[in-house]
């Protein structure tokens, strides 16, 4: 499974959308958290991880999730590197201005 996440740079091939974080592996990279809205992804939050599957696992910002999902809550990931991944954090932030973790 793919979800095509647009930024200020262009479309980015993101793993999934997935309801579970056991289908996350654990490597650096950036997550998107997204709910579907009029039959579309909406992105609710972005961050970066050294380790996507723990950081959402355990992640600090669930309970600002929870008033924004409409369907159900789904994250996928773009696995990269440390330097690729908080550019990408960055654009997709940009791009989406995310409800959730407004930094």
């Amino acid at each position: 499974m793919s979800l095509t996440v647009h930024t200020q740079q262009g479309p980015v091939q993101f793993d999934g959308p997935h309801t579970s974080t056991a289908s996350l592996l654990a490597q650096s990279g950036v997550y998107v958290i997204s709910t579907i809205i009029n039959g579309l992804h909406k992105v609710l939050d972005v961050g970066e991880s050294e380790n996507i599957q723990n950081r959402v696992g355990s992640h600090d910002r669930k309970d600002q999730w929870t008033p924004h999902i409409s369907d159900r809550l789904y994250v996928s990931a773009c696995y990269c590197s440390a330097v690729e991944r908080m550019a990408l954090e960055s654009a997709v932030r940009g791009t989406h201005n995310p409800p959730c973790g407004i930094r």
